[in-house]
């Protein structure tokens, strides 16, 4: 109760002014927390007071909601705890705010498990049963039982302090209920919604009663599986298939039949064949003996039967089978029921009696004796078992109750399409319509004895009855009356004896509770329809839909018009708590605290019970013991700790993690509170008195800014209840009073009370005053009994400056407005202390990082242009140093700790090109760009011609005019190859170079295959040669000219048009100065500050290459100027240079982190190709002489006309000419012949597909752990959890941070229990540190690369003074392979999988931030070859070194697991052939939109150069993303190969769920559709392996003739499937959306609403922020799994959604990958490669590859999309076994859904159409 009048604590006499004069704080009850002593006797004061009673006669606004009534056997568990405190925390805020708050409490009867609990109770206790004491007196234990112990879970409630109107309280078994459901019955009887029939239901032979579909759980069966069963006492055996023979009658003749369930043949009525089936004609209409009966049954005809799956003939019993239930009506055959209620065998002959799978065995004996048993074969299925019981469901024939369920369900789905019901989240919309589509009736009868009799009566005449509901039998005889025409004391009445499932009762709770059917009742007046409903998302079927339909039926109101669905509560590892698991907790043993010990007898107490079996006590030990030994069990946290807790995750999301030690830490959080008010009160006491007024303008700098944050707080707190966001509240809270409040101002306030100037002091006082006032009463609704205990506690004023409470009354405190703070307000004041605090901060950090002690004291020194910050550390430097424990100058003075110079606080995103070349700073493009001969001096020599196989090899030389006299100056060797796939080879190198020239080693995928080569024609100095698939290729003697000519014997590739081949011959060095050589820039030259040496001189090679008939051309990433590559002449070439490029910029051509030569021309005749197979530094000219820049329109003048042409040139630094033609002559077959060349993608574990999270850096185990836990809160899929540099050992890689990283493997361990996977980073920088073992072996065994002189090359990268390996020397790749085996990288395991950064290689001190030129690299050694022919400089291997690097991280991952798992590796550094090994990113991008567009064209531009597996940082690596970027990029992310966010150390977090709870939802939303399509991209990626085709395709890939795909680089192809556009634009409400195929009648379908599309180039498609443009192809087939969990190896066996998309002829195809996942167990042929057909006439699905892959898998739903004429019915055939299908159509969109088809992905199938 709030205290009127304050216990007074007297500092001094206070006749002073109103700002002055202290109202002190009552004494604190303790000198710290105690959970025990402050929640004391709180709540009994509470009821007493009636302080949570609903008042109906005032004038409030009412908010009305009931308490989802716990069983009244329940005891209070966590998910009670969850829900109680979710609804308390809104009804206390409610109340706060003036509302007239009734919520309503109580418990219902729970049939099923009372009854149970009873019968268990009675057999212990007594040893008596139910049947022994029948069925009244059973009744009254039942009752007694609840008097007794029916209340323990209200107290329980009452503990956790539930503010719930006790006087209201409910009983489902009460009177008042009863008669509700009474009445409920009888109304809805009358309309014809419940009627009475015998049908097939579900029976369960353990409830001996009914169940729902709902209740069944269909569980598929891969192989032959034992489970144990109730009343067995050894396994049953399912997953087997028996073959039988009947005999027919008077013949020998035979018919085999199959069966899963033999025991169902003592039923069989019939035997079923297709009327067409040539083998049984004959047959028809004939009779088989049935073998044990004296019976014959018929041969019957029907078209249901599928003859050719199996042996066409199919055993009918109708009694225990749906289906056959079916036919049997069509074909008037009796039902024989032959297995009892009991699981027993009856009308069986000789098996009567028999337990039915007792029975099954002897089946199997006698069929065998008599010859009739054929075979017995593994079979997969699908096993209905009973969700409560664990039994087999049976199918027995029953008369029951159903209620008519289709026009309720429509009602019901109407009110959320119109808004006028809410469901939140609104994820669930799509359950709440899965259900309301859900066409079955509803069977409301149970065949128990606890609950609520249903009120029907059998009232019968002689031989007529009718059943009648209605309240007593009089009432009953009187209606009867009216049907029987009979008096009604003539007619006899039997009431029916079973009950009505308890989920009916729970239906009609929300009106029922207030007095309904009374609708004149004070209560149902005032509080209904309820404002809202709170429950989990696991019973929105089962309960809220429910609830619903009745509520609309029976009072034309909906019953609440608002629903939050919170979600299930798991343990911290995100494992759903069960008994079975052992990790359940009980909330009271949390609020009070238990040992370890306390926690072993209260499970072994348990077992003694029967409540735990041997199996869950072991586990349930085992569990406590790992979780719970180090605290020596549940530490005490108090009520007030658990409710923080629960409430600090996303309640919203599908699980809710709870961690005990979080919420230990929250006490503490509650004993922080309770030192500040402890602190408050001290200072208050050392207030000295003063008389004058203290103004607002007076506070403090630190006093403006905690009262603006307390601002941003308050609104935080508001609006996140506002939308049940409590965890963003609990946040906002605990942030703001631990890290701003009781961290930084507390101790700013600290000089303030000892200052000689008093206002200073009293500034402090009505600051504190009122932030911990506003503070503990937004905590209120949270910490009910801290908050009660230390409101009365905090010192105030008479009139505080800052806010006065005046509370409602006695029952609540006001809750804070933001209204009352805007004031306060000042975001420039809070930028300016941030500022000041970074600064701090970063003091903290370097003290830390060097180890100062606090008792050193030491003098920093800040230089900043920031004058306001200079300034605001001057006039706050007690503060500042109070909070450093340093001396601050802020100017330059003596530095005695260094601060890296400058405390850097303004940052710029820019990227410095100063520190990389332009074409004119590199010597040799200056050089070769500026040769442009009119003529070529290089020349074949015609005599030299040799052509052997597939290579034409040959002399070349250059020739020197003078005058006429022709001088030969050098001799060149040329090489022309055809090689297989319609690919060309040229190569030109010296014929006798002074040194070697480097050729690339590791790019090709092993050595291209040859083709052959003819020779057809030598003549007029020409020659020209065929290969075997019809290109020609004519080369001319003089000037040197390759021309490529296509099938079609036109020119499609020339080489050497231009004039500019030049091969620059090694020479001698003349020996003149080195400042000559510098100038000349032959032997050296200089960049900015860095020497190269250059000991060869100039190498360089160039090639010119010229495209005719095409319109543009692609490829050469990395770039960010767009997919389509743009004419260079009005600035520098693209230039492939691997680079660290920090803070890289759009729109440019400029190097950066990847180098691939490998260019494709594209035109409406052709795609060709070529590829410059170098990895020194290369520039490329491209003139495109379409585009209109200042070039072309000369070239076209002179030409005459438009010219339809690409040219480009190659300049490379050394090397020789060694290029690749592509002749294409399809975009698909240039892609192809390129990735033939340098490898394909290989299929990636599947983990990797998914979704990853990084960021430089999670910064210990405990911050992997909360992120880990935090997607598992929020309901978020992950795979994967990445590790920067942070994790190592001072970054020294192979090691673990001793003490943020100390359990490196259970760290791990605890991710993998998820199916989760961990990357870390390995750099191949090594720290040059005596004593790091890397170092010391490199050092010894001579592993690095060396500088020019030969020595160790030491450069700067982030480790600081560093060595690089030389993966090109055997020894280096070797030893760093062995790096990765588990025993060298400790704490690793196979779930541990690398990121290679940096590989460029980056070199922070180096020229261009890279690694100098002449540096040497490892050659392997060769007779003759010493001096500068005996090793490779850097220049002449750079762009391949990365590429090393991962080869070597690849085989060392191989080998760590002998080879059999997948290994996942990702580069930044790309080449030709780092796709064989790793993916790839395109490095660190910006939070901006550009760079969003830029990774579409960057990843297309590395697809074509055959690196599918691509992807961007998602957010952006530099700045903070604000929420629609965000969104955006996660949307577009989800469609591109790689996904992973990540981001910069000095940005801020930006895990999902640390935005606001709508965009949380939205990036949850577009992670979760990337997990449904999983199985789809791995489909892809096994695919690129055969076709090699990339993942992600340019539009043109399959549209070549459409001119305006050419150009498109915002829009692209997965597959051949989907069309996916992102929204790459800010703000936008529609986008334009290009849709191909306009010639081949092609239709797209949007995949959220299956609208079809013709396509017709561009159109304007309207999105919202929900929305992206994807589009499904008409003629496809796309596989799905729809029920996402929390990592893709917990889907592996889920089952599919087919959505298929019909093209013009209503057909479609595709195909689906299904294996292991993570082995190279397929190379085995253990996987499933499967085609996938529809007709209209059937849906086929085939397995292509005969593989052996046993796939629990399989088809949960089919979706056809553009369906016109729907089929009539539909059977699912698989493995000679057809069901038919129930299929709904939705005639909005042409949608037909084909439900749960159940057929399994190991086998064939097929779907059966009939019209």
């Amino acid at each position: 109760m709030i205290r009127k009048h304050r216990q007074l604590i007297t500092y001094y006499n206070t006749r002073l002014s109103s700002t002055s004069r202290i109202v002190p704080g009552e004494t604190l009850s303790c000198t710290a927390y105690k959970p025990s002593i402050v929640e004391k006797d709180k709540y009994e004061k509470w009821e007493r007071s009636k302080r949570f009673e609903a008042d109906v006669g005032n004038n409030k606004p009412v908010f009305s909601m009931v308490l989802p009534p716990p069983n009244v056997t329940g005891k209070l568990h966590l998910g009670h705890a969850l829900s109680c405190t979710i609804q308390d925390v809104i009804a206390r805020r409610k109340r706060s705010m003036g509302y007239n708050v009734m919520w309503l409490p109580g418990t219902d009867h729970a049939g099923i498990a009372t009854q149970g609990v009873v019968e268990k109770y009675l057999l212990t206790k007594q040893n008596t049963s139910k049947h022994s004491l029948g069925k009244d007196k059973f009744i009254n234990e039942v009752w007694k039982w609840k008097d007794k112990h029916g209340n323990n879970i209200c107290n329980q409630l009452r503990v956790l302090g539930s503010s719930l109107d006790w006087s209201r309280e409910v009983f489902t078994m009460n009177e008042n209920h009863t008669d509700a459901v009474t009445s409920a019955f009888i109304n809805l009887f009358h309309k014809g919604l419940i009627y009475r029939k015998k049908e097939l239901v579900n029976w369960c032979n353990a409830l001996k009663s009914t169940v729902s579909d709902i209740e069944v759980d269909n569980i598929p069966i891969t192989e032959v599986t034992e489970r144990m069963l109730p009343g067995y006492a050894k396994p049953v055996k399912f997953g087997l298939i028996y073959n039988f023979a009947y005999k027919v009658y008077n013949s020998d003749e035979e018919i085999v039949v199959s069966t899963t369930m033999l025991e169902t043949m003592l039923g069989d009525t019939a035997v079923a064949v297709h009327p067409d089936d040539e083998r049984y004609k004959h047959l028809q209409g004939k009779r088989v003996v049935h073998p044990f009966k004296d019976a014959t049954i018929p041969i019957i005809s029907d078209t249901f039967v599928d003859m050719d799956f199996g042996t066409g003939a199919v055993k009918i019993t109708p009694a225990h089978s749906r289906i056959d239930y079916t036919i049997a009506k069509h074909h008037k055959l009796p039902l024989l029921q032959v297995i009892d209620e009991n699981g027993c065998m009856q009308n069986a002959g000789k098996y009567n009696s028999m337990k039915k799978y007792d029975c099954r065995e002897v089946l199997v004996k006698d069929l065998n004796d008599i010859g009739l048993l054929k075979s017995v074969s593994k079979h997969q299925m699908s096993l209905p078992i009973c969700s409560r019981t664990g039994d087999v469901i049976e199918y027995l024939p029953k008369e029951q109750w159903f209620l008519a369920c289709q026009s309720l369900n429509e009602r019901a789905a109407k009110v959320v399409e119109k808004g006028d019901l809410k469901i939140r989240p609104e994820n669930f919309i799509k359950q709440w319509q899965n259900w309301t589509s859900d066409s079955r009736d509803w069977c409301i009868s149970r065949q128990l004895w606890w609950g609520h009799q249903v009120p029907a009566y059998k009232c019968s005449k002689d031989k007529n009855f009718v059943w009648i509901a209605a309240t007593n039998e009089t009432t009953a005889k009187v209606e009867a009356s009216k049907f029987l025409r009979a008096l009604p004391d003539d007619i006899i009445v039997e009431r029916d004896t079973d009950v009505l499932d308890t989920w009916f009762s729970s239906a009609i709770y929300p009106f029922a509770s207030l007095g309904w059917p009374e609708t004149k009742h004070i209560d149902y007046k005032t509080f209904y329809p309820l404002n809202l409903m709170v429950t989990g998302h696991d019973i929105l079927g089962f309960w809220v839909h429910r609830m619903v339909m009745l509520g609309l039926e029976l009072t034309d109101k909906l019953p609440f018009n608002d629903v939050l669905l919170h979600g299930i509560i798991c343990d911290s590892k995100g494992a759903k708590m069960s008994k079975s698991k052992g990790n359940v907790i009980d909330p009271i043993d949390v609020i009070n605290g238990i040992s370890l010990d306390g926690l072993k007898e209260k499970s072994f107490k348990m077992f003694e019970d029967g409540v735990l079996s041997k199996e869950e006590l072991n586990k349930s030990l085992a569990y406590h013991k790992s979780n719970f030994a180090s605290t020596n069990g549940i530490p005490e946290c108090g009520v007030d700790a658990l409710r923080f807790t629960l409430l600090s995750q996303d309640v919203k999301s599908h699980f809710v993690n709870f961690d005990v030690h979080q919420c230990n830490a929250n006490k503490l959080f509650c004993n922080k509170i309770w030192q500040s008010i402890k602190y408050t009160q001290m200072s208050f006491s050392k207030l000295r008195k003063t008389e004058d007024e203290l103004k607002r303008e007076e506070l403090t700098y630190f006093d403006k800014w905690i009262l603006s944050r307390l601002f941003a707080m308050v609104e935080k707190v508001n609006q996140s209840l506002e939308n049940n966001n409590f965890h963003l509240a609990t946040k906002a809270i605990r942030s703001f009073l631990y890290g701003e409040f009781c961290d930084i101002y507390l101790e700013a306030t600290k000089p303030g009370f000892d200052d000689h100037d008093t206002k200073i002091g009293y500034a402090h006082a009505h600051t504190l005053s009122a932030v911990l006032s506003t503070a503990l009463r937004c905590l209120s609704p949270f910490m009910i009994y801290l908050s009660e205990e230390l409101i009365p506690k905090v010192p105030t004023f008479d009139e505080n400056i800052i806010i006065n409470f005046k509370d409602l009354d006695e029952k609540c405190y006001v809750f804070p407005e933001k209204e009352n703070y805007k004031f306060w307000k000042n975001i420039q004041l809070e930028q300016q202390v941030e500022k000041l605090l970074k600064t701090i901060f970063l003091i903290r950090e370097i003290k830390g990082f060097y180890a100062i002690s606090n008792k050193e004291r030491p003098v920093v020194a800040i230089k900043s242009l920031d004058e306001q910050l200079i300034t605001d550390i001057i006039n706050n430097n007690l503060v500042a140093l109070n909070l450093t424990k340093c001396n601050i100058l802020a100017r330059m003075m003596v530095l005695r700790l260094l601060l890296f110079g400058v405390l850097a606080i303004n940052s710029c995103f820019c990227v410095d090109r100063n520190n990389f070349k332009t074409c004119d700073q590199s010597g040799f493009c200056k050089r070769l760009r500026a040769l442009k001969p009119e003529k070529s001096q290089y020349t074949l020599n015609i005599d030299s011609v040799f052509v052997h196989g597939n290579v034409l090899s040959a002399e070349v030389i250059t020739v020197n005019y003078e005058g006429d006299k022709k001088n030969v100056e050098w001799h060149y060797g040329l090489r022309l190859s055809a090689l297989a796939d319609g690919t060309f080879r040229v190569e030109i190198d010296e014929a006798e170079p002074l040194y070697p020239r480097y050729r690339p080693q590791v790019a090709l995928d092993g050595e291209p295959r040859g083709d052959e080569l003819k020779l057809i024609s030598n003549e007029n100095g020409k020659l020209t040669l065929k290969n075997s698939q019809g290109h020609k290729v004519v080369v001319t003697a003089e000037p040197l000219k390759f021309e490529f000519i296509d099938k079609n014997g036109e020119p499609a590739v020339v080489l050497n048009d231009n004039a500019q081949l030049f091969v620059e011959p090694l020479k001698v060095r003349n020996g003149e100065g080195e400042e000559n050589d510098v100038e000349a820039g032959d032997w050296s030259e200089n960049f900015k500050s860095h020497h190269d040496s250059k000991p060869r001189g100039n190498e360089g090679v160039s090639l010119d290459v010229a495209f005719p008939d095409a319109d543009q051309v692609y490829g050469i990433p990395e770039h960010t100027d767009g997919f389509n590559l743009k004419t260079t002449t009005s600035g520098d070439p693209y230039r492939l240079y691997n680079l660290d490029v920090f803070e890289y910029e759009l729109d440019s051509r400029m190097a950066i982190y990847g180098s691939i030569p490998v260019m494709y021309a594209h035109g409406p005749k052709r795609t060709v190709g070529v590829f410059w197979h170098n990895t020194a530094e290369t520039w490329v000219d491209v003139v495109n002489y379409g585009e209109g820049t200042v070039v072309s329109s000369l070239v076209n003048l002179v030409t005459g006309g438009q010219k339809r042409r690409v040219d480009a040139r190659f300049m490379s630094e050394s090397g020789v000419v060694d290029i690749f033609v592509l002749m294409g002559d399809s975009p698909s077959d240039a892609f192809r012949q390129y990735t033939t060349l340098t490898g394909v993608t290989p299929l990636p574990p599947k983990f990797s597909l998914a979704y990853h999270q990084s960021r430089w850096n999670y910064v210990d185990e405990a911050d992997v752990r909360a992120v880990d836990e935090g997607f598992d809160a929020h309901d978020i899929p992950l795979d994967v959890i990445w590790l920067d540099i942070e994790y190592t050992d001072n970054r020294k890689y192979f090691t673990w941070q001793p003490i943020k990283f100390a359990h490196p493997a259970e760290m791990v361990g605890n991710l993998t229990t998820k199916g989760r996977k961990m990357v870390v980073i390995i750099d191949p920088h090594i720290k040059r540190e005596a004593g790091y073992v890397v170092h010391d072996d490199c050092t010894e065994m001579g592993l690095y690369v060396k500088n020019k002189d030969g020595n160790d090359y030491d450069g700067w990268c982030w480790p600081g003074s560093s060595s690089y390996a030389d993966f090109l020397n055997p020894a280096a790749f070797k030893y760093f392979t062995e790096r990765y085996r588990f025993e060298n990288f400790v704490g690793t395991s196979k779930d541990v999988h690398i990121w290679n950064d940096m590989n460029e290689p980056s070199v922070f001190n180096g020229p261009e931030i890279t690694m100098p030129k002449d540096n040497r690299h490892y050659k392997p050694p060769q007779d003759g070859q010493d001096g500068l022919a005996s090793f490779w400089e850097h220049r002449h291997i750079h762009n391949e070194y990365g590429l090393w690097h991962i080869m070597s991280t690849h085989k060392g991952m191989l080998d760590r697991v002998n080879g059999q798992y997948r290994p996942f590796i990702l580069s930044r550094a790309v080449f030709s052939g780092t796709q064989r090994y790793a993916a790839v990113w395109t490095g660190d991008n910006m939070a901006e939109w550009g760079f969003l567009l830029a990774s579409i064209s960057m990843c297309l531009s590395l697809a074509s150069a055959g690196v599918s597996f691509c992807g961007s940082d998602v957010g952006g690596f530099f700045k903070y993303p604000e929420a629609e970027l965000m969104t955006r990029w996660y949307q577009a992310a989800a469609f591109q190969p790689f996904m992973r966010a990540h981001s910069h150390i000095e940005t801020k977090r930006r895990e999902p769920w640390l935005y606001d709870s709508t965009t949380t939802s939205r990036l949850r939303d577009a992670v979760r559709r990337r997990y449904a399509l999983l199985d789809f991209w791995y489909t892809l990626f096994y695919e690129h392996t055969l076709d090699k085709v990339p993942v992600m395709r340019p539009l043109f890939t399959h549209y070549p003739k459409e001119e305006q795909t050419y150009t498109i680089d915002d829009t692209y192809l997965l597959g051949d499937k989907l069309l996916v556009r992102p929204v790459v634009e800010e703000g936008v409400s529609s986008v334009k959306v290009y849709l191909p195929g306009r010639e081949s009648r092609t239709v797209w379908y949007d995949v959220d609403s299956f609208q079809r599309h013709d396509a017709a180039g561009f159109f304007t498609q309207e999105v919202t922020i929900t929305k992206i443009p994807v589009y499904q192809r008409g003629g496809t087939i796309i596989p799905r799994k729809e029920r996402v969990r929390r990592s893709s190896a917990l889907m592996h066996d889920d089952p599919y959604t087919l959505v298929v998309a019909l093209d013009i002829d209503n057909t479609a195809t595709s195909t689906l990958y299904i294996d292991d996942g993570e082995t190279y167990d397929f190379k085995s042929n253990k996987f499933i490669y499967a085609k996938i057909t529809y007709e209209s006439s059937a849906m086929k699905y085939i397995i292509i590859n005969n593989g052996n892959y046993p796939t629990r898998s399989w088809v949960e739903r089919i979706v056809i999309a553009g369906i016109k004429s729907p089929p009539k019915s539909a059977k699912m055939v698989q493995d000679g076994k057809s069901t038919p299908l129930q299929m709904t159509i939705h005639r909005g969109n042409d949608v037909l859904v084909v439900r749960k088809p159940a057929a399994l992905m190991g086998k064939a199938w097929e779907i059966q159409f009939s019209y």
